[in-house]
């Protein structure tokens, strides 16, 4: 195996295709950049910004490239000792046109070639449903759309299809035949209803044939048009028509309260996958194992891998086929106290946790503590947590899953699988949404009844939960619980239990980081993805624990600090952090702010926009992404407004993507317009702050920087974060890279230090808000680990502690060692202790040896270092020796 020594992540689409990305493979790799991290490549929605919206796993995604032209890339890649990580989505594809296996199942119902290859109740307990297929996208139901004229009958050289707006959806191989009765192409319609039960590619090939040759036949023509005119005119004839069809057309809320297909959270257009079936494995791969067969992919990530039915079974299959030398991660959202299970055959995580482990650390504690307190002041938000997240996992799972946990009651019930026939159907619906909002983690991955040790640990934690919040439902949850527990355990059991946890997790994500993380607001820093924001800060023993745990059981994970859907950038985070190292004067900021602005409130009834939670969280966002030239001109504030919308919906407390308060919405954009405004009194006090606020934060970008690539585990770089990533949450974090500057101020640094090495340093100090430092260090860390690639990859983890025990640790120092070689990384932690210049804290070295400062090439030759002395160039430490 091949592993990647750093990856770095890019977002391929339409904007930034296979020719835009050949521009740049030799800046990443003067960078020192080894692995190229890939987004989906495959067919996907026309006009798809991230990929994971597959449409066709067989084909690359035309509007990005071809097979030939990824060839030639991985030919260039190839000569440069790099290498292809490419992420892939097993768990879902698109509901659109352009994805055949799904209009293969509209078209033939169970007679399709793909019918099993979607996640589809075909026996639903309501019989409108049943063996049909829920199609939710139009504005209202099929009835109302057909009173309002926006839905009719079509017909073309491709089929007769209904059509709504641009949407086309195809007549059952039924209907049309009905329609063709009358034609003169008996024979065409003859091969048509033999086709039938075939195959796709015949089927198809049946289907073009009677429809090319009849809009060939002007008669033929003439009388099917006729046929359709006749049945638009009839709104009883279409609404019998659609009665017939394999689907049932209807609004897009409808999956609010009733479903029949399992969707990615709850996204309607894209529909799940059966891939715990082995011929839809194979299918589906097809593509993914010829890459990797030919030696085109070195590396695969698989989305969403909590999605599947049984992952386990998924990875240990996915290995079988691709062997033993291809590199292989999951993203998987690990918890504080949570392991990727240790027997799947991966080599790690995308990450997550690592973000959430680094952003802790670089966290003060008491700041923290103070701004939690202010936090409760400035809003009057009292409400624990803990019980926060309960209550928003449970009232999304009201709100927008109702269809889902109504099919998983069904089950309970069609299974026999609680012996209390006693129990009503509401109370035992309630206790088990109840237990669900209750589950700790997103899921654990049962392979046998009773559950084992830590998922046991689990499923009683969600118990003790759900009952203490809800006494009265203890003897329904403990039949809930008992599900877990049962030492008869059936077939039927068992498949229930790992059922209910493709849902759990899915309620995890919109329950927590899409709802929770736009209300509870002390320092949105830690309102991330994998990260929690009820702790503020880490002990510095304990990330050495996390760390040291991590070279032992994950050291092949990816160390990342931004991603694609990531809540904000990772400069933007590191910018929030600082604040924690100066509370007094962020506090007295905001009540300056509050008590100006209020005037700049609309007054809608009782409250006003924007409230007061979300006016706090909005001082934060402007923060964190304010330009570092310190100029707010429109583009960000276009930006800001943008953000904030999404933020607004994504809370569902003022307003929401499906009951919009327009009011509130538009009160809150005039109020980023007015605070924004040139010469504001927000504007330029937040521009004097952050004069001060700005050196602590660079501190803290370089210190997530360096950590990222020095501990262990594998760094990624998401793209364009080689300087500064300032970023809201998407679309904001996918905007296009100027790589042509990443490239010529690279090019400038190196020319700099090669021509004037004395002034060098004092030019990348001068530079400092523009991300340049950032830039340096990035180069010069991946350069060293190309070199020493086993030091990093297999070498112990060792903390350093600072020689006075009896103060807080002011810096972090641990050492990396294969053998005879130590590099050893030290960096202030606590930047407003470090700043008051007098801490005469010293760490020993491991031995008196000639050790070289890897960032400035000054030597250190003494056993006992003062840390101050380490920093007068740059403002963190990485020293090499051998021994």
């Amino acid at each position: 195996m091949q592993l990647p020594v750093s990856t770095y992540r890019i977002q391929f689409n339409n904007a930034f295709t296979f020719k835009d990305f050949e521009k740049i493979i030799d800046y990443l790799y003067d960078l020192g950049i080894t692995t190229i991290y890939a987004s989906p490549i495959f067919k996907s929605s026309p006009g798809s910004m991230h990929g994971y919206d597959v449409c066709d796993p067989h084909v690359i995604n035309p509007e990005i490239g071809t097979l030939e032209e990824f060839k030639k890339i991985i030919t260039r890649l190839k000569e440069k000792g790099m290498t292809w990580l490419q992420d892939i989505v097993p768990n879902h594809m698109a509901f659109h046109k352009d994805n055949y296996r799904l209009w293969d199942v509209l078209e033939r119902g169970r007679n399709a070639e793909y019918a099993d290859y979607f996640d589809i109740s075909r026996e639903h307990f309501n019989p409108s449903l049943k063996d049909k297929l829920l199609v939710p996208f139009f504005e209202a139901s099929f009835d109302e759309c057909l009173q309002r004229n926006v839905i009719s009958l079509h017909a073309d050289e491709t089929g007769i299809y209904f059509k709504y707006y641009e949407n086309h959806y195809p007549l059952s191989i039924e209907s049309i035949i009905i329609f063709l009765k009358d034609s003169i192409l008996k024979d065409e319609v003859e091969e048509l209803k033999n086709a039938n039960g075939a195959g796709f590619s015949e089927w198809k090939a049946a289907k073009e044939k009677v429809f090319s040759n009849l809009y060939r036949d002007a008669s033929a023509k003439q009388l099917l048009i006729h046929s359709i005119d006749a049945a638009n005119q009839d709104k009883i004839k279409l609404k019998e028509l659609h009665e017939q069809q394999y689907y049932v057309l209807a609004s897009g809320f409808h999956t609010d309260n009733e479903i029949n297909y399992r969707r990615f959270f709850t996204v309607n257009d894209l529909i799940c996958l059966r891939m715990e079936d082995e011929k839809i494995f194979e299918d589906y791969h097809k593509l993914i194992f010829q890459l990797c067969e030919e030696g085109l992919i070195q590396g695969l990530r698989i989305d969403h891998i909590d999605g599947l039915f049984d992952p386990k079974s998924y990875v240990l299959q996915l290995r079988k086929k691709v062997g033993p030398d291809i590199y292989i991660i999951c993203e998987k959202i690990l918890e504080q106290k949570e392991q990727l299970p240790k027997d799947w055959e991966l080599e790690g995580t995308s990450g997550y946790e690592f973000l959430s482990y680094t952003n802790q650390l670089l966290t003060s504690r008491e700041g923290g503590e103070k701004l939690k307190s202010f936090y409760k002041d400035i809003t009057n938000h009292h409400e624990d947590y803990e019980t926060l997240v309960y209550n928003k996992k449970l009232s999304f799972l009201q709100n927008y899953m109702n269809g889902e946990w109504d099919n998983l009651i069904h089950l309970i019930r069609e299974k026999h699988l609680i012996p209390d026939e006693n129990i009503s159907a509401d109370m035992l619906r309630e206790s088990l949404g109840c237990f669900m909002a209750a589950f700790p983690v997103y899921r654990v991955y049962p392979e046998s009844l009773p559950l084992q040790n830590e998922a046991l640990q689990m499923a009683n934690s969600a118990y003790k939960k759900a009952l203490q919040i809800n006494p009265k439902l203890e003897k329904e949850l403990s039949l809930i619980h008992s599900l877990f527990r049962n030492e008869n355990a059936t077939e039927e059991h068992l498949y229930f239990v790992k059922r209910l946890m493709q849902f759990t997790g899915p309620l995890a994500a919109k329950g927590v980081e899409d709802t929770t993380f736009y209300i509870y607001n002390p320092l949105i820093s830690h309102n991330e993805v994998g990260d929690a924001p009820c702790d503020l800060g880490m002990p510095l023993d304990e990330f050495h624990k996390k760390m040291q745990e991590r070279q032992r059981f994950n050291p092949y994970s990816i160390n990342t600090t931004s991603t694609h859907d990531t809540k904000r950038g990772e400069d933007a985070r590191m910018r929030l952090n600082a604040l924690a190292e100066m509370p007094g004067e962020w506090m007295t900021l905001v009540k300056k702010w509050k008590a100006e602005n209020q005037i700049l409130k609309k007054t809608l009834g009782a409250k006003k926009a924007p409230d007061d939670n979300d006016e706090y969280f909005l001082y934060q966002s402007i923060t964190a992404a304010y330009p570092e030239s310190l100029n707010a001109d429109q583009v960000i504030i276009d930006r800001t407004k943008q953000f904030f919308i999404k933020a607004l919906r994504e809370a569902k407390v003022n307003t929401t993507y499906t009951e919009t308060d327009t009011d509130y919405e538009e009160g809150s954009l005039h109020f980023i317009d007015q605070i924004l405004k040139e010469n504001s009194s927000f504007n330029e006090s937040l521009k004097s702050f952050l004069h001060s606020l700005l050196p602590v934060s660079i501190q803290y970008s370089l210190n997530q920087t360096l950590i990222k690539l020095t501990a262990p585990g594998i760094p990624d770089t998401y793209q364009g974060c080689e300087l500064w990533d300032l970023s809201y949450v998407d679309p904001d974090n996918r905007r296009p890279v100027d790589y042509n500057n990443r490239r010529q101020l690279l090019e400038e640094l190196l020319s700099l230090e090669k021509a004037d090495p004395v002034s060098f340093f004092k030019t990348l100090q001068q530079k400092a808000v523009t991300g340049i430092q950032k830039l340096w260090l990035t180069y010069k860390l991946l350069q060293f680990r190309k070199d020493h690639a086993e030091l990093f990859l297999k070498g112990d983890y060792t903390p350093i502690t600072e020689a006075d025990e009896n103060t807080n640790p002011v810096f972090l120092a641990f050492s990396r060692t294969d053998g005879n070689e130590f590099v050893i990384v030290i960096l202030p932690l606590h930047i407003s202790e470090y700043k008051k210049g007098n801490n005469k804290n010293e760490i020993t070295l491991p031995f008196k040896g000639n050790w070289r400062n890897l960032l400035t090439n000054e030597t250190v030759s003494r056993e006992k270092i003062i840390l101050n002395e380490l920093f007068p160039h740059f403002p963190v430490a990485v020293l090499h020796a051998c021994r």
